[in-house]
């Protein structure tokens, strides 16, 4: 397997990787072609992010293993082969600024072993809030100051499964409150611009591709007329590219990383066992009967989505 190791095909997303909050999100997924992976190996799998000056950040390792293996990790077919979806979520550190992200393998067959070639993947990370933070510097003329702060504001509007409407619930929501307070300040302050409104949408993954890319490109126009109602008088937002929409048919990064921050209690194990179906159509029947089975993951994760 060692000596075939660049049948393996590797997506990094985002790439470069990116802060957000202090933190870096990294979402790696792993596909093995078919005739590949042994019946009898357990691959121990680690994403590194290794710097210039040489420093490795070894992120959570997670296993998968051939079909004789008498173990409780996803498996790889020998006939159809497989894949993996992997997510960590680690504080930002300067030795992150510019770095590689690898992948080691570490296989393991019986009381036999075999350590893969590092295989780099992709780049990190794009940090622009910290490098504002520690780069920011007056500009001074002979009469003149100035200073450019860039500040995003965001918030979040939920929806029923399988809706696009607007709830008024969720306009009076704290955050949408204090959104709408924001736009109406800035809108009246001379001293600052708003640049763009970009609006990302999404559908959870339990629904038909077809049903949900319909649904998420809705949601988006909903969403777009929602904070259009709040800048109508603002003309700046009459502007061509000035509202810009981004939607996600199928969020299944998204529900990984809701999946992993709830308090489920079998939570590794619904997504081991999802991580198993590479066919979004297959996937979508499983969380479905898994729905039925956890009513916290209809109740609590997939209405976020």
């Amino acid at each position: 397997m060692k000596k075939m190791q660049s049948v393996i095909k590797y997506t990094l997303l985002p790439n470069p990787l990116e802060m957000h909050a202090d933190s870096v999100v990294i979402n790696v997924t792993g596909k093995f072609p078919e005739k590949y992976y042994k019946k009898k190996v357990t691959c121990e799998i680690t994403p590194v992010l290794k710097s210039t000056s040489g420093t490795e950040i070894p992120l959570k390792m997670i296993k998968v293993q051939g079909e004789k293996v008498q173990d409780n990790n996803p498996v790889i077919k020998n006939l159809g082969g497989g894949s993996f979806t992997y997510t960590d979520k680690v504080a930002y550190t300067q030795d992150m600024r510019v770095c590689d992200v690898n992948v080691k393998i570490h296989a393991v067959v019986k009381k036999k072993f075999a350590d893969f070639d590092p295989v780099t993947i992709g780049q990190g990370t794009i940090a622009t809030s910290g490098l504002l933070e520690k780069d920011s510097k007056a500009i001074a003329a002979k009469d003149k100051f100035v200073r450019i702060i860039p500040e995003t504001k965001e918030a979040q509007i939920m929806y029923l499964i399988n809706q696009s409407n607007v709830r008024p619930g969720e306009l009076n929501k704290d955050e949408m409150k204090t959104l709408k307070k924001y736009l109406a300040a800035t809108q009246t302050n001379v001293r600052k611009e708003i640049k763009g409104v970009k609006i990302s949408s999404y559908a959870s993954p339990d629904g038909t591709e077809e049903l949900n890319a319909k649904l998420s490109t809705n949601r988006g126009t909903s969403g777009t007329t929602t904070i259009k109602g709040e800048l109508k008088k603002y003309e700046k937002a009459k502007a061509e590219g000035f509202f810009s929409e981004k939607a996600t048919a199928e969020d299944w990064d998204g529900f990984q990383s809701l999946m992993q921050a709830s308090d489920i209690a079998d939570k590794d194990l619904i997504i081991r066992v999802l991580s198993m179906y590479s066919d979004p159509v297959q996937r979508e029947k499983e969380i479905k009967n898994l729905s039925k089975a956890y009513t916290q993951v209809a109740d609590k994760v997939l209405p976020k989505l």
